[in-house]
Parts: C-alpha cells; sequence; structure tokens
C-alpha cells in the first residue's frame, strides 16, 4: 500500500502531519517513509506500508533514474523488459529527478487501483480511496456514484465515490512534471486494448501457441517456494490452473479452497476436483447472511465501496482465520479467463457500432431479466438519467476510438476495461490486505494472444474447451462444468441443453417458492436477505440516520414510491444494493472524520 504527495515544501508538513493523523487510524505495518526533493522547491513524500506481516513493496534500481517504488509484486526482471512490458499485479512510481519528473504507472489491469487529487499546485495520490477522503472538498457522496452502484452494482470509467477524487485507470502513466515553480499533469495510456485488431492465426497454430502459452504464463506466476492456496469452483479456469500448479509445484505446497454451501452444485463440482487432484482442501462453509453483515465495514474497507460487495464478502473471515502471509501466497484462479475466451460474446451483433443498440446491450447482458432497469427507471427517474448520460458517454468513448468495430467486440472491450478492472478486481482486494497473490491470467502475453484471437475462435469458449480437453486429464475433462451442468466432453448441443435447463430452473422455482435459495448458487445473498431480521433492522436504522441520503434516492420509508418497488420480485436486488449505498455514504462520513 502507498500514500503520498507532491508540493512546494512550505505545504509539505501541513499534510504530511494530516497523512500521518490518518494513518494512525488503522494498523499499518512494515511504515516506510520516503522524501525527495524536487526541483523549484517542490517536495515528494512517499509513505509506504502493508497490513500483513510480509511487506508488499519494494525499491528497484532502475534505469538511470532514481529508483522505481513497486507496491505489489512483479514477476519478470523489470529492468531487462521495462516497467510497460513487464507481468505482475502492481502500482508503480519511478521518480526520475535530473528530468524533473515522477512517473506513476497502473499495471495493464489494474489489478491493484490508484487514486488521485489534483489541488492547484499539489497533488496526493494512494491505492486507498479512503486515505484521500480527509483532503476532499466535497462532503457528499456522487450522483454518478449512486447510480452506478444502484443500476450497475460498481463504479465505471474513472468514477470515485467523490467527484474531485480520481481513479487512475489501467495501463496508464501519470507524469508529473516541474516546471518553473508549477506542476504539469499529463496522461498517457501504454496499453489499451483498443490499440489492438484481431491476429490472423490458424486454427491449429493458435491453439498450440495457447497450450505454450499457459505453461509459460504458469512458470511465472506460480510461486513455488511456498504453501500456495488455489481457489477452485465448478468452472473451468479453476481446474485448469490448479492442474497446471499440481504439475509445477509440489503436491505438498498445493492447497485448494472453496467456500459455499455445500448444497451448491458449485461446490459438489469443485469437490470432485479437489479428489481427483488429491491435494489439501480447505472448505468454507457459508454461514447464514446475519453473521456476513459482521464483515460489510470490512468489505467496503478493502474496495473503497466502488463495487457493491458479493461473494468475495465469504473470503474476508476464510483470509482472517486461516491464511498468515508468512506461509501462504494465493492464486486467484477464475473470472479473468471469462473475458480471455469469449464468455461475453453472443454471437448475434456483428453490426456496425450504434450507441442506443449498445447501451441496451450493456444493460441486458449485466442483469438478464430487462424488467429489473424497467422497475429501478420507473422508483428512481432521476438516478436513471444521470447513470443513463454517464453510460453514453462512457460508450461514445469507446466509440471514437474502435469506431470500425463491430458491436459485440466493443461490448467485450466496454466489458474488460468496466467489469473487470473496476468491479471484479476491486472486489477481491482483500487478498491484497492479507497475502502476496497472482494469476497466471495476469500475464499480459497470454492475454494479448488469446484475447485477440478471431471472434470464431472464441465464440462459446470454443478454442478454449478444445485445448482444455487436451491438457486435462480425461477424468478431470468428465467432471461437469458449472456453467452448463455438462462435462465439457459432451457435444455443444448437449451442452446447451443442459445449460437452458440449468439456467431456467432457478427462475421457475423462484417464481414458485419465492425466498427459498437456489440450490444452483454459490453466493445466494438476494436469497438469505428475505430470511435475515439483522438485515432488515440494520436498513431501517440507515434509513434513519441517513436522511439526507434517502432525499437523494428520491425515497420514502413509508411512501407509494418506496412501497411499490419493493413489492416486485427483484425487491431482494434492489435492497441489496440501496443497503450498501448507505453503508457506503456511512463510511464516508468515517473517513472523513479520520484525521
Amino acid at each position: 500500500m502507498l500514500v503520498g504527495f507532491i508540493s512546494p515544501i512550505s505545504e509539505g508538513k501541513d499534510i504530511e502531519s494530516k497523512l500521518k493523523e490518518v494513518l494512525q487510524g488503522y494498523t499499518v505495518k512494515n511504515l516506510r517513509r520516503l522524501e525527495y526533493a524536487i526541483a523549484d522547491g517542490f517536495v515528494l513524500k512517499i509513505f509506504l506500508f502493508s497490513f500483513m506481516e510480509m511487506p508488499d513493496y519494494s525499491i528497484i534500481d532502475y534505469k538511470n533514474t532514481d529508483s522505481l517504488i513497486v507496491d505489489g509484486w512483479i514477476f519478470e526482471d523489470v529492468n531487462q523488459s521495462g516497467i510497460e512490458a513487464t507481468c505482475g499485479n502492481f502500482r508503480a512510481i519511478n521518480v526520475d529527478l535530473n528530468n524533473r519528473k515522477i512517473l506513476i504507472y497502473t499495471d495493464r489491469f489494474a489489478s491493484r487501483p490508484l487514486y488521485y487529487k489534483i489541488d492547484k499546485d499539489k497533488i496526493l495520490f494512494s491505492s486507498n480511496m479512503k486515505f484521500l477522503v480527509p483532503f476532499s472538498q466535497y462532503n457528499e457522496i456522487s450522483e454518478k456514484a449512486v447510480s452506478c452502484l444502484l443500476f450497475l452494482g460498481y463504479l465505471i470509467d474513472n468514477y470515485t465515490l467523490l467527484e474531485d477524487i480520481i481513479y487512475l485507470n489501467s495501463g496508464t502513466i501519470m507524469e508529473i512534471r516541474v516546471d518553473h515553480n508549477e506542476l504539469g499533469v499529463n496522461f498517457k495510456k501504454y496499453y489499451d486494448v483498443n490499440m489492438y485488431c484481431d491476429l490472423d492465426i490458424g486454427y491449429e497454430d493458435a491453439k498450440r501457441r495457447l497450450k505454450n502459452l499457459f505453461f509459460e504464463a504458469a512458470e511465472k506466476t506460480f510461486n513455488k517456494n511456498t504453501r500456495q492456496i488455489f481457489s477452485i469452483s465448478g468452472g473451468l479456469d479453476s481446474r485448469l490452473v490448479t492442474y497446471l500448479a499440481t504439475q509445477i509445484i509440489p503436491k505438498d505446497l498445493v492447497t485448494t479452497y472453496t467456500f459455499g454451501k455445500r448444497e451448491s452444485l458449485d461446490v459438489k463440482i469443485a469437490f470432485l476436483i479437489k479428489d481427483f487432484l488429491d491435494v489439501e482442501h480447505i472448505f468454507f462453509d457459508l454461514p447464514n447472511l446475519d453473521i456476513l453483515l459482521k464483515y460489510v465495514d470490512d468489505a467496503i474497507e478493502y474496495n473503497d465501496g466502488m463495487v457493491v460487495w458479493s461473494g468475495s464478502i465469504a473470503a474476508i473471515p476464510f483470509f482472517k482465520n486461516f491464511v498468515n502471509s508468512k506461509i501462504f501466497s494465493f492464486c486467484h484462479t477464475g473470472q479473468s479467463g471469462d473475458f480471455i475466451f469469449g464468455s461475453f460474446l453472443k454471437g448475434e451483433l456483428f453490426l456496425q457500432p450504434d450507441i442506443e443498440k449498445l447501451k441496451s446491450e450493456v444493460i441486458c447482458r449485466h442483469i438478464s431479466n430487462y424488467s429489473f432497469f424497467q422497475i429501478l427507471k420507473s422508483g428512481f427517474p432521476d438516478l436513471w438519467s444521470t447513470f443513463e448520460k454517464s453510460l453514453i458517454f462512457s460508450l461514445e468513448k469507446l466509440v471514437s476510438l474502435r469506431n470500425e468495430c463491430c458491436i459485440e467486440k466493443l461490448l467485450e472491450n466496454w466489458n474488460l476495461i468496466n467489469r473487470q478492472e473496476r468491479a471484479i478486481f476491486n472486489s477481491y482486494r482483500i487478498m491484497e490486505y492479507s497475502t502476496r497473490y497472482s494469476s497466471l491470467f495476469y500475464d499480459y502475453k497470454l492475454f494479448n494472444f488469446s484475447y485477440f484471437l478471431p471472434i470464431s475462435y472464441r465464440m462459446r469458449e470454443k478454442i478454449y474447451i478444445d485445448i482444455l480437453k487436451e491438457l486435462l486429464p480425461q477424468e478431470l475433462s468428465n467432471i461437469p462444468w458449472e456453467k452448463t451442468g455438462s462435462s465439457i466432453s459432451s457435444n455443444f448441443l448437449l451442452r446447451k441443453i443442459s445449460y437452458l435447463g440449468k439456467k431456467l430452473l432457478p427462475v421457475l422455482l423462484r417464481r414458485l417458492f419465492p425466498g427459498k435459495i437456489s440450490s444452483y448458487s454459490m453466493t445466494p445473498f438476494k436469497y438469505l436477505l428475505v430470511k435475515s431480521k439483522v438485515f432488515d433492522e440494520e436498513l431501517s436504522d440507515l434509513f434513519n440516520s441517513q436522511s439526507k441520503t434517502i432525499s437523494i434516492l428520491s425515497l420514502k420509508r413509508n411512501g407509494q414510491t418506496f412501497q411499490n418497488l419493493f413489492s416486485t420480485i427483484h425487491s431482494d436486488i434492489i435492497l441489496f444494493r440501496i443497503y450498501h449505498v448507505l453503508k457506503v455514504i456511512q463510511k464516508l462520513n468515517e473517513w472523513r472524520k479520520a484525521e
């Protein structure tokens, strides 16, 4: 973790004093202070620290500059590859005093986010938004943030909870120069999926290259010197990654981990996989929601409130109780593979871009039932207007970069930039607080090759499934795939029929038996809401204490709109998101008073 600033020397002591007060509110470890005198009376000060026993930062002699400060993990020789071409999950600051410039980097996927605030002649930056909140000029949460959390469940583009604190997007260099007693700031994208076009390569050659890249990425990212935990579920990514680990790492250093309800299909499949691999396994039984609600504050602390807490909240007690950063490292095995291998490609919209069509497709593909958005639109018309403008602006920027693309590819790029970067990676920031972590899907050589294969190869995970059939032992291939309910060895038609049955059955059961937990759901929080007395009590307390927020949301606890809104089939999801927004505002007030 890090927090720092560049300012005139005359203001540096006051800012540093305030930052120290903020940090004293947290149990930070391995604290280190760096100070650099910059030309024309400016000073750069950086605090490096961690929340675990093992420091996760390093200071490297980098080329001809003063130093490279890396917060996170790099898996290659950075002096040989260069920071812009290295594999890892990190934030980095390159101090180049000879040229009067400071370069602040995010990695290619912003797997470790960074926030900044520019205020006239000073710039503050931090790995955690909460450390910048006491310096904000805004006292209320951004309406854009509320609308995104309510309608999508996460923030998009470079939005944060407050208007004057900005998220530094993935693959970006923030260049700060001191010239004639003034700070100048420029931003450069050194990596952007919109820079690339699909590769021209034969199918068999693509398969061969991909298999080699998988092993190369695994060799780079797996930690072979200490015990490593691999999360497994009923999906394809986790079984592939964990199987590769057993081929590269001694089995006594491989531990698998699953959380959920024992009756869920995901968990049942995970147990079959761990039995086949014959490795140590930890199962964390998902407790009832009343117990998990105790960890909501922690979840918001970890992800800065940027994404509605979800399945990742169940990982918090696991990491707190089981993971020792001196012994374990963690390999994140899932979800990124969805973007690499075409899980979000539908194969229907190979048309020229159209903003309205793009907008409706983003909405439909996030919530399979379009009526959810219709209910929210009628209940929160002002917030819908704000969200719609934000989404259209985001899509217009994308189209301006890739207007020769078909809608299908643009939608995939938008999901990668927003859904993965802002939602998935932020959801799992508990790992950053607990242990060293990595993922072979962070390897940009693997990503670049697989993501830019022709769409026809990636449609319905075609090339991925074909590779898995060749890489995995037959017994592992025959274990069902949670997404379809059948094995990848089955033909496409059988997988499709099984998938439709698995998809439609829970919907039917939910309509027939409202409030029941779906046996297919690995993390069925929304089904547990209706059974939680604690949730109802907390929600009522939040409504009573956050009257200003209620006016922002245009809600009245006893009003007609409220009653109509929450008598719908989607009331559990809506309540879930409103609860999160109210908790985030409560947290913002705490962070603001941290000093």
